[in-house]
């Protein structure tokens, strides 16, 4: 892949920065503070996606973006916010999750942290360790999968090797067995005679078979018949105590409701006859209350009487008052005061 354009914006000390490379181009110089690291860092965090924070987009600003314009003029643009985490290749949009690059840009950028290098770092592999190098030659060309196939391959051939050996020993195992069955060809002649006499036998053995089933057919034809003549007797015998059952169940039934009222019966003469203290009693309390209620009537009538013979005295009494008021005057024939009633 060749990076043909760096287009910077709000990513750590750069506001703005555009960036036309040439395909022989591999170092970036310039003075210091010019922020030269900075742009490889910008580079790397489109190529792999690291770092992972915020801490790359430059202070006051909302996000941070790099756009990277490649071979055939595709567009990658990597764009990091408070509330957006995407990348972009052309018209298509891919979710950045964690430190992950999606597969269609990780394919057409095929870059990683080894193929960038800062100001400050040792010469590339010159002061590594030999493990090191190693590690870092494998993420190049990816020995292990080398390694790996060729171990799967030595594994199959162990496998072949002893797959083969055992079909060998099958083999002879086998000739042997052929050799020691050498005498069933000359049985073949006895075995088809034997077929022809077994299908004899197996005719015969049907017609046995036949017969015996008759014969068992028949003695239980006789049998069946012994039984159904006595099953015969026994209905008959069963029919003559069904009616005998009849009459006795009828006499039984007319028996049941004779002492069915036989018991009614006792159950009345066994009840008593409720007592009569009570009864007299309410007798005596009812004299006692007709002599009451007689001697009220009388006192009844004397107050009755009472009341009109004072309501006769108090009409005499008035007709006195005015005849002596009539004969008196209006003055006190005592006193000779006036009257006032």
């Amino acid at each position: 892949m060749t990076v043909n354009r760096i287009e910077i914006r709000n990513f750590k000390l750069h506001r703005k920065l555009d960036i036309s490379l040439s395909p022989t181009v591999t170092t970036i110089i310039g003075p210091s503070f010019a922020g030269k690291s900075t742009v490889i860092k910008a580079l790397k965090w489109a190529a792999t996606n690291k770092p992972s924070g915020d801490n790359i987009v430059r202070w006051g600003a909302a996000k941070a973006s790099v756009r990277l314009t490649v071979d055939d003029g595709h567009h990658i643009i990597r764009s990091k916010g408070k509330s957006l985490n995407v990348y972009k290749l052309d018209d298509h949009n891919y979710k950045a999750f964690g430190t992950d690059v999606p597969d269609p840009i990780q394919e057409l950028m095929n870059v990683n942290s080894i193929n960038l290098q800062y100001q400050f770092d040792t010469p590339f592999w010159f002061s590594e360790s030999a493990g090191e190098v190693s590690k870092q030659l494998n993420a190049i060309i990816n020995l292990e999968i080398i390694d790996q196939t060729l171990a799967n391959l030595a594994s199959v051939v162990r496998k072949t090797k002893v797959l083969s050996e055992d079909s060998q020993n099958r083999i002879k195992a086998h000739k042997n067995q052929i050799e020691e069955w050498s005498y069933v060809e000359d049985m073949d002649e006895d075995l088809v005679d034997l077929e022809a006499l077994a299908k004899r036998i197996a005719q015969k053995t049907s017609e046995k078979l036949s017969l015996e089933t008759f014969v068992q057919n028949a003695l239980k034809a006789r049998s069946t018949k012994k039984r159904a003549r006595a099953f015969i007797l026994d209905a008959k015998k069963a029919l003559v105590a069904a009616k005998d059952m009849e009459k006795l169940t009828s006499k039984a039934e007319n028996l049941q409701k004779s002492l069915e009222i036989l018991q009614s019966c006792q159950r009345q003469l066994d009840r008593r006859p409720p007592s009569l203290e009570p009864l007299r009693g309410m007798i005596k309390e009812g004299k006692a209350l007709r002599k009451k209620k007689n001697h009220l009537d009388e006192l009844l009538i004397q107050m009755i009487e009472k009341i009109e013979s004072r309501n006769e005295w108090a009409v005499r009494a008035k007709e006195l008052k005015a005849k002596l008021k009539t004969k008196i005057g209006k003055a006190c024939p005592l006193c000779q005061k006036p009257q006032t009633t």
